[in-house]
């Protein structure tokens, strides 16, 4: 998984430069140094970390072998201000299946562990998938720049200002058109179920199936975790993070182009939320499922205080 070359005055994503291109340490050993830190968080985004779990468990396997499904679990906050070792442990080697074992490390101790599943490409008379939603295409949808004069942000408080950045998420490496803005940014709750079109900014390397699928998977972590919050924005949040992440890949897609997310959130309870996702690809086809639970708890009410 080399770093993409320009095309036709293309230019390759930053995210291979940004997130994706790993250090070689030893046989199945990996380093990131340097963390993108545009969402301005001392913590480390999931879906970088996961992305690059992902990238360094490719480079173990033959090229004609395709990340089919992964699971794993964040165990620890990762922090922006440390490099971040992948080890990676060889479980099968089969014909037509591979498996791998990451550990992601800082300071000695595993932020993330996961299991990843490949698969050679093979045909199949079984075909069948449940139809893409009808929405709006990403063209007739506003741009952030429009997003911010429709909210006047140049007049916004700061936490209007901060709700917008949320939105937009990664602006240097991904692009995104949002469906329902005004239920994202607005305080009363809502239905659970909103749709993103998202896609990696530049041009990422055809000939390398599996940077598409660490590429969508960077996405994947984006607002998924918020959507078992919009239905209870009438209660004050105090925690929300991901406790755990889980991808099947279904289909060949490039995250260099327009992908339909559709989110949902069918269950919160017990201080948890259920968060399920779907990357269509733009001719209707479901090239990814995703599932995430949540940590969700809110915010603790002082006690008055006694006179």
């Amino acid at each position: 998984m080399e770093t993409s070359v320009e095309i036709e005055g293309t230019q390759p994503s930053k995210l291979i430069e940004a997130v994706l291109d790993l250090e070689r340490i030893d046989l199945n050993l990996y380093r990131a140094n340097d963390h993108w830190k545009e969402f301005r968080s001392k913590q480390l985004y999931g879906g970088q970390v996961v992305s690059q779990a992902m990238v360094a468990a490719s480079k173990t396997v033959q090229p004609q072998f395709h990340i089919h499904s992964l699971h794993c679990y964040f165990t620890r906050k990762g922090n922006t201000d440390i490099p971040v070792l992948y080890q990676v442990e060889n479980l099968r080697d089969g014909k037509s299946y591979a498996t791998r074992l990451v550990h992601a490390i800082q300071e000695g101790k595993t932020i993330l562990i996961m299991v990843l599943s490949f698969h050679v490409r093979e045909e199949s008379p079984f075909h069948h998938q449940i139809e893409m939603p009808k929405v709006p295409f990403p063209e007739e949808l506003p741009t952030l720049i429009e997003l911010m004069n429709q909210y006047n942000f140049s007049h916004a408080s700061e936490k209007w200002k901060a709700k917008i950045q949320e939105v937009e998420g990664s602006g240097q490496l991904l692009e995104y058109r949002h469906i329902d803005v005004a239920n994202i940014l607005g305080n009363k709750s809502a239905k659970a179920h909103r749709f993103i079109w998202a896609r990696v900014l530049g041009h990422l390397d055809d000939s390398h199936e599996n940077i598409h699928r660490c590429s969508a998977a960077f996405i994947s972590d984006s607002f998924i975790a918020w959507t078992a919050y919009i239905p209870h924005k009438n209660i004050r949040l105090g925690q929300i993070a991901s406790l755990d992440h889980n991808i099947w890949f279904h289909a060949p897609f490039k995250a260099d182009e327009w992908m339909l997310y559709e989110l949902e959130s069918p269950k919160t309870g017990a201080g948890r939320g259920m968060a399920l996702g779907r990357i269509w690809r733009r001719d209707g086809v479901l090239a990814a499922t995703i599932a995430q639970e949540i940590l969700l708890r809110p915010q603790l009410q002082k006690p008055k205080s006694q006179l």
